[in-house]
C-alpha cells in the first residue's frame, strides 16, 4: 500500500523555527513524492513568507506551499490546510516541533498496519533535557507529557480526549470528512480548541491513541499561568 502524507503546519511569527522543521521535513524524508508541506500562516510580520517563498525557489522539486487565512487562528489555519490537502494522510504539525529520525517510517508503518481503522494517531512530545536541568517550566512540562510503554511501536494505547497531542499527530482526512469534525474556529485560548476537537472526535466512537511517534518540543511562552490554565479547566 502506498502511504503518501500531507503535512499541515500551522505557524505565526516563527521563520526561524519554521525553516528548521521544515529543513528536517526534507532530510529525513527524501521521496519528495510521497509528501506535500502545506505551510498555513496568517501574514507574519516577522518575513516568514518571503524567507519560505525563497527557500521554495532554492528547492522547486519539493512540493511546499504557503497559504494565508484571514485570521491569525489556530484552528482555521489547520482547517484550511486540511482542506487544501491532496492526499489521504493527514500529518499536524506544529512549528516549534522537530520531529526525531524515525517520524515519517513509524507513521506509515502505522497507517498500513491501521489502514480503514476509525483511529487518530496522537504522537509523543519531547523536552530537551538541557531545557529540564535549567528550568522548573519546562521541567513541569515534562512531566505532563505521556510517554510511551509499550515495545513495539506498531502497538499503541487509548487515551482520553482531553490528551491528544494536536502538534504531533497522524489521521486519515476521510475520517475527519465523513464526520464532520474539523477544529472549532469559533474558540480562542490556550489550547482549548484541541480539547473541544478531542470531545467531538471521542463523540463519533473515533478512537484516539498515542503512539511511539516523537517530535522534539520547543515552546517558546514559558508561561506556565497559561499552560496551566488549560489542564485547570480540563
Amino acid at each position: 500500500m502506498n502511504i503518501e502524507f500531507s503535512i499541515v503546519i500551522p505557524t505565526w511569527n516563527r521563520k526561524e523555527r519554521l525553516i528548521d522543521l521544515v529543513k528536517k521535513i526534507i532530510k529525513i524524508n527524501t521521496n519528495f513524492d510521497k509528501y506535500e508541506i502545506i505551510i498555513c500562516d496568517s501574514n507574519s510580520t516577522d518575513g516568514t513568507e518571503n524567507l519560505i517563498n525563497s527557500f521554495i525557489k532554492q528547492n522547486f522539486d519539493i512540493n511546499i506551499k504557503i497559504h494565508n487565512t484571514k485570521f491569525n487562528n489556530v484552528s482555521q489555519k489547520r482547517n484550511f490546510g486540511i482542506k487544501k490537502s491532496k492526499f489521504n494522510f493527514i500529518i499536524l504539525i506544529d512549528d516549534d516541533c522537530l520531529p526525531d529520525d524515525s517520524f515519517f517510517y513509524k507513521y506509515e508503518e502505522l497507517c498500513k498496519k491501521y489502514y480503514g481503522k476509525k483511529l487518530i494517531f496522537s504522537g509523543m512530545y519531547l523536552t530537551d533535557k538541557d531545557k529540564i536541568q535549567k528550568s522548573n517550566y519546562y521541567r513541569y512540562r515534562d512531566t505532563r507529557n505521556y510517554k510511551i510503554i509499550k515495545n513495539n511501536y506498531l502497538d499503541y494505547e487509548f487515551i482520553d480526549f482531553w490528551n491528544i497531542v494536536t502538534g504531533n499527530l497522524c489521521f486519515e482526512k476521510k475520517i475527519l470528512l465523513e464526520n464532520n469534525i474539523l477544529f472549532n474556529e469559533e474558540i480562542t485560548g490556550y489550547g482549548f480548541e484541541d480539547v473541544d476537537w478531542g470531545y467531538r472526535i471521542a463523540k463519533q466512537n473515533i478512537k484516539i491513541v498515542k503512539v511511539d511517534v516523537g517530535v522534539l518540543h520547543n515552546e517558546t511562552s514559558s508561561n506556565i499561568k497559561n499552560y496551566k490554565l488549560k489542564w485547570y479547566y480540563q
